[in-house]
């Protein structure tokens, strides 16, 4: 088993860089412990937790590394790859869920993402946002259902999670472009 370790950095007078590394990957990244980064971190653990300053110098060789550090995760697709990632936890989530008013916050907490990251990596990764990708699965699943059993169109509603038979006919009619009964007339 592979042991963890979480590494927390904040560095001043930088935000703006700091911004659009978050906006375009995320808040996470997993740098491989061959990186030169990670070594030098590591040698701060024996600090036993307390804040260590930095000359202006080793500041910014350290935000050199980091930078070199996420371009090369990059270019070697390892962030593409974490992002298909959390886009198939996301859908098996979904799946597990279709029948229940489960929302796109308790989506995101189960993934223990933000709701802004996850919605990003999906528009990246599918063109759509995650509630449209839910949507659809609910409404195929509604599918089968009206044509393989024989449950009225608001006990379907309510086992997937909809308020009421109206919310879910103009949803299905909006995804689908028909009317749920006429599945059954098929």
């Amino acid at each position: 088993s592979e042991n963890w370790s979480f590494v927390f950095l904040t560095f001043w007078g930088c935000s703006g860089l700091a911004e659009a590394i978050t906006k375009a990957y995320g808040h996470v990244h997993s740098l491989p412990p061959s990186q030169k980064l990670i070594g030098n971190l590591l040698a701060f653990e024996s600090q036993n937790g307390s804040v260590l300053s930095l000359s202006a110098t080793e500041g910014a060789k350290m935000v050199n590394d980091l930078l070199w550090g996420l371009v090369s995760l990059y270019e070697e697709g390892d962030i593409h790859d974490a992002s298909a990632r959390l886009v198939s936890q996301a859908r098996v989530q979904m799946r597990r869920h279709l029948e229940s008013a489960y929302t796109m916050q308790n989506l995101a907490d189960d993934l223990q993402v933000s709701m802004s990251h996850l919605s990003r990596v999906f528009k990246a990764e599918t063109g759509h946002g995650p509630l449209t990708i839910f949507q659809k699965m609910k409404m195929e699943h509604a599918t089968e259902m009206l044509q393989e059993t024989n449950l009225r169109v608001k006990e379907i509603a309510a086992m997937l999670g909809f308020d009421g038979a109206s919310n879910f006919t103009r949803s299905f009619r909006r995804i689908t472009g028909r009317l749920p009964q006429s599945f059954r007339q098929d």
